[in-house]
């Protein structure tokens, strides 16, 4: 038997891509767009009303996303869901919700689909905010809880993971 055998027990080898909350946002907003365009709400008039509503959630949103990311980059820690921070950040952005990247991108997503007036397509933010809960956010919580400990314990009871 050569030694590059791998044993029964032995864990697989890890695959190289692993999704990436970018990907599953632009991935759910093109959908927005699709299910806006293919399945308009008949019946409601949107205009200019959601236009506004919708144009100020995409506003609030982005602003949210780059708010929380410079507050990352300003302290040198990681915004990738699998890697281990460095640095607790608990202002700004992060004491309103633990979560601020992830919940702009949702409100960008539901002001993409209710300036579009598609209510199906509303299913998007809500799909990306379960798949965003189960693939990502409680990896990043379990790493944080083992990089910062009572710490993190202290800020996830004061803070609400999405508002």
């Amino acid at each position: 038997m050569s030694s590059t055998s791998c044993s029964a027990n032995a864990p697989a080898k890890a695959s190289r891509f692993r999704l990436m909350p970018p990907t599953l946002f632009l991935a759910l907003l093109v959908a927005t767009v699709a299910l806006a365009l293919t399945l308009p709400a008949h019946g409601i008039d949107t205009a200019p009303f959601s236009y506004i509503l919708g144009g100020a959630l995409v506003g609030a949103g982005i602003v949210l996303n780059l708010w929380s990311d410079q507050q990352l980059k300003r302290v040198h820690t990681t915004v990738k869901p699998y890697d281990t921070p460095s640095t607790l950040v608990a202002g700004g952005a992060f004491r309103l919700t633990r979560n601020p990247m992830y919940l702009g991108m949702a409100l960008i997503l539901a002001g993409t689909a209710v300036a579009l007036g598609g209510l199906v397509a509303l299913s998007c933010p809500l799909m990306f905010m379960v798949a965003v809960d189960r693939w990502f956010i409680r990896t990043e919580e379990a790493n944080a809880e083992a990089a910062f400990g009572a710490a993190y314990v202290a800020y996830r009871r004061k803070v609400r993971r999405w508002l």
